[in-house]
């Protein structure tokens, strides 16, 4: 019986979470465990005044045509996200299974630990959003108080 059958990343192709599938991966081929590398994307829908202020007139208007392909290179460019990190675990001898979810990162993660009944999370201590804390991101501190299993920071 492994102490760690579901392991969980959540992957957003920065370096710290490319070192945390380095070290999930590790701890995954020890312990033969399934490796779940979660990519998380939001698809902001641009607001113009007319779908604020209903009847006033949008000089700058996207039409649904502009903002369907707006979403779709959203979902491109998260899926190749994915991709790479898959791509980073290739050869190690581990079972990996890749999720791609459009929400909020926190809460979609923890949606997951339920779900796919996570024993560990292994993530990075910083990702791209270019916000950083004193030591760690806004996202991984949110998931280490929140989470209902151990989690593994990486630096």
């Amino acid at each position: 019986m492994s102490v760690f059958k579901n392991i969980l990343v959540p992957v957003d192709g920065s370096e710290h979470s490319s070192r945390a599938i380095e070290y999930a991966s590790e701890i995954a081929s020890k312990f033969n465990s399934k490796l779940i590398l979660l990519h998380v994307y939001f698809f902001a829908f641009p607001v113009t005044s007319s779908t604020v202020f209903p009847g006033v007139p949008d000089y700058g208007v996207m039409t649904h045509e502009s903002i369907d392909v707006l979403s779709q290179k959203t979902e491109k460019d998260a899926n190749q996200i994915l991709v790479q990190a898959t791509n980073l675990v290739e050869g190690k001898n581990v079972v990996v299974k890749s999720l791609l979810i459009e929400g909020r990162v926190v809460s979609e993660i923890l949606k997951i630990l339920e779900t796919e009944k996570v024993d560990l999370i292994v993530m990075g201590a910083r990702g791209i959003s270019g916000i950083k804390k004193l030591f760690l991101g806004s996202t991984s501190e949110e998931v280490v108080r929140k989470a209902s299993c151990p989690v593994l920071i990486v630096k």
